[in-house]
């Protein structure tokens, strides 16, 4: 369950390993099955990442090419001012 997989990641943590490969040995040890991993995923998604998640295709490919023009573009148009 969730205790479990949180306290193989931290024992993995203090055994040294860094964050991501501490997260797959941790993964790997508790041997969730995908149902849960996926719900786990999923509640831990951010609240815009569940609105993405829900559009349609269409609609959030175009979101999301916007969220990352949009920074270049507003640093793109102060750096002329």
């Amino acid at each position: 369950d969730a205790a479990d997989l949180d306290a193989a990641y931290l024992a993995w943590r203090e055994r040294g390993l860094a964050e991501p490969d501490a997260r797959a040995a941790a993964l790997r040890e508790v041997d969730l099955g995908e149902g849960a991993i996926l719900e786990l995923a999923r509640v831990h998604r951010s609240a815009a990442g569940r609105v993405l998640a829900r559009m349609p295709p269409p609609a959030r490919d175009w979101l999301e090419a916007l969220a990352t023009a949009l920074p270049f573009a507003l640093a793109t148009s102060r750096a002329v001012d």
